[in-house]
C-alpha cells in the first residue's frame, strides 16, 4: 500500500512519526535512511537537525549499522562525516537544519529529527526540494514541543485531520503517538499510547516511573514528561502561567461591536529598536470576565530574520494585519499616536498606563491629544502587586482572549523572576522571545482593578468581598 500499483513510486511524499523518548527514533529513521541510498543510482540522504551534533546521532547510528553488515553484501563505505558508495554515486550526511544547508542538493530522503524545534521555515524550503526529484520522501521523527506557531504544527494540523477522516491526502503518512489531553500523566495504563515499544523495554518501564517521580515535583519538571515522555505538545515551559487554561479562556460571542463605547483600561510597553511594541487594552465585562484585545508593532527592517530569530511566523502576523510593520529599524511613533487616538473614538478609554523611561516625547504628545496616560513605574514596588493581580485573575481563567497568537506566545514564553520577598516579575525565558503583550497586559489590568494594592490587600478582598469588576 506505500507504492502505486501503476508505477511502482513511492504513494507518500512526507512521513510524520511523533513518539516519546526513547522508543527508536534514531534506529529507525537511519535504517529507512539506509534503504533509500541501496536502491538505485544518485541517491542522496540527508538528516537534518537543530545542530550538526544532534545530526551526527542518526548519521552515527547509521555507520554503525553498515559496521555490521557482512563485507560482500553491499557496497557502502563508512567515512569520517558521511556514508558513501561511489560506483553509485550517493551519499548520507548530515547537516544543521539551515536554509543554506540545502544549496545545490536534491534529496532523495530527508530526516528531519526535532522537527518541532526547527527554526524559520526550513520545513517550507525541504518540502519544495521534494519537487526536484520525481521519487523522494522527507521523515520528520519528533516528540512534540511546545510552539503551535511553527510550519511543523501545520503538518500535524493536516495530519490530525487525515488521520479523522476530515481530509484525504496521499502524499502525507502520520503516526502520531501520545496521550489524549484528558489522560492523566501518573496514569502508567496510558503511557503506553506515547511509548508503544513499553512491553519490549524501549523504553524501559522502570526507567519511566523514575522520570515521573523526579520531574513530577515541579511545574517545569512535569511540562518536560509531559512532552518528552507523554508526547503531547504542553506550551506550559515557562514556569509561571499553566497554559492549559488557554483555550478555556475564549467567548467567540463577544463580537467586536460589544465593544464599541465600552469602558476600557490600557497599558503600553514601547520596544527598544528592534523589539516590539505593544498596545493591550482590558475590558470589564458583566459577567466578571475582562476581555482582551492587543495591537502590536515592530520594525519593518529585519523582519526575516527575526522569524528565524524568534521562532515565530512574523511574516505571515504582518499579511494577516496581526501585527503592524514601520518602516527602518526603529517603531515610528507616529502609528502608535494614530492607532490611540482612532480607539479613544471607538472606545471609552479611562487611563493607559506607560512606563515613563524613554517615552517622552510620546507621552506629551498623546496628552496633547486628550488622552488619559497614567505613568506607571516598573519598579517591584508597583510592578510587583501588579503581577500578582494578573497572575491571580490568570489563575481563575478570567481573561477571555479570543485568536490572538502573538499573546499566546508571550504568555507561553515569560518566566516569573522573584526576588526575597516573593515579589514577581516577568522576564524571558531565551533571548530571542517575545514578553511585550504580557508586559502590557499587566499594565492595563493593573490600573483597572488594583493600582498600588499589595497581593495581601488583593487576598484580602477576595475573601471578604470577591472580586468586583
Amino acid at each position: 500500500c506505500w507504492k502505486w500499483k501503476e508505477n511502482g513510486l513511492r504513494r507518500f511524499k512526507i512521513g510524520i512519526v511523533s513518539i516519546g523518548r526513547g522508543a527508536g527514533k534514531s534506529s529507525i529513521a537511519a535504517g529507512l535512511g539506509l534503504y533509500d541510498m541501496s536502491r538505485g543510482m544518485g541517491k542522496r540522504v540527508a538528516v537534518l537537525a537543530n545542530n550538526q551534533e544532534q545530526a551526527d546521532i542518526i548519521l552515527s547510528t547509521a555507520k554503525t549499522m553498515t559496521s555490521r553488515l557482512p563485507d560482500d553484501s553491499h557496497d557502502l563505505e563508512v567515512l569520517y562525516s558521511s556514508i558513501i558508495a561511489r560506483d553509485r554515486d550517493c551519499e548520507f550526511v548530515a547537516l544543521p537544519a539551515l536554509e543554506r544547508s540545502l544549496q545545490g542538493r536534491t534529496i532523495s530522503f530527508g530526516i528531519c529529527d526535532e522537527a518541532a524545534d526547527f527554526k524559520g521555515r526550513i520545513m517550507t524550503a525541504l518540502i519544495t526540494s521534494l519537487g526536484k526529484r520525481k521519487e523522494s520522501t522527507l521523515l520528520i521523527t519528533t516528540t512534540p514541543g511546545s510552539n503551535p506557531e511553527n510550519h511543523y504544527y501545520e503538518l500535524v494540523k493536516t495530519a490530525e485531520s487525515i488521520l479523522s477522516g476530515e481530509t484525504q491526502d496521499d502524499t502525507l503518512y502520520a503516526m502520531l503517538f501520545g496521550l489524549d489531553k484528558n489522560d492523566a500523566l501518573d496514569n502508567e495504563e496510558r503511557w503506553i499510547c506515547a511509548n508503544p515499544g513499553l512491553p519490549y523495554g524501549q523504553p524501559d518501564i522502570q526507567s519511566l516511573r523514575r522520570a515521573w517521580k523526579t520531574l513530577s515535583q515541579s511545574p517545569m519538571g512535569r511540562a518536560e514528561f509531559c512532552r518528552f515522555h507523554a508526547c503531547r505538545m504542553d506550551e506550559y515551559t515557562s514556569g509561571w502561567l499553566d497554559m492549559s487554561f488557554w483555550d478555556d479562556m475564549k467567548d467567540p460571542t463577544i463580537k467586536e461591536e460589544d465593544l464599541i463605547g465600552r469602558k476600557c483600561w490600557a497599558g503600553l510597553d514601547l520596544s527598544k529598536s528592534e523589539d516590539l511594541t505593544a498596545l493591550v487594552l482590558v475590558f470589564p465585562l458583566d459577567n466578571g470576565k475582562i476581555y482582551v484585545k492587543g495591537f502590536y508593532w515592530w520594525p519593518k527592517e529585519g523582519l526575516a530574520q527575526r522569524q528565524m530569530d524568534y521562532r515565530m511566523p512574523v511574516l505571515t502576523w504582518e499579511k494577516e494585519g496581526r501585527v503592524t510593520t514601520t518602516p527602518g529599524r526603529e517603531i515610528d511613533y507616529e502609528n502608535i499616536r494614530v492607532q490611540l487616538n482612532e480607539l479613544k473614538r471607538k472606545y471609552d478609554i479611562q487611563e493607559i498606563a506607560y512606563d515613563k523611561w524613554n517615552s517622552t516625547y510620546l507621552a506629551q504628545t498623546l496628552q496633547n491629544d486628550g488622552l488619559p496616560l497614567k505613568t506607571y513605574s516598573m519598579a517591584i514596588s508597583t510592578f510587583g502587586p501588579g503581577c500578582n493581580l494578573f497572575q491571580n485573575l490568570w489563575n481563575g481563567k478570567k481573561f477571555i482572549i479570543n485568536d490572538d497568537p502573538i499573546m499566546r506566545r508571550s504568555c507561553a514564553e515569560v518566566i516569573a523572576k522573584r526576588d526575597v520577598h516573593g515579589n514577581i516579575r516577568p522576564a524571558k525565558s531565551r533571548e530571542y522571545c517575545v514578553i511585550d503583550p504580557i508586559v502590557a497586559l499587566i499594565l492595563a489590568t493593573h490600573i483597572w482593578g488594583g493600582f498600588q494594592k499589595s497581593i495581601y490587600e488583593l487576598e484580602a478582598e477576595q475573601l471578604l468581598d470577591g472580586y468586583t469588576y
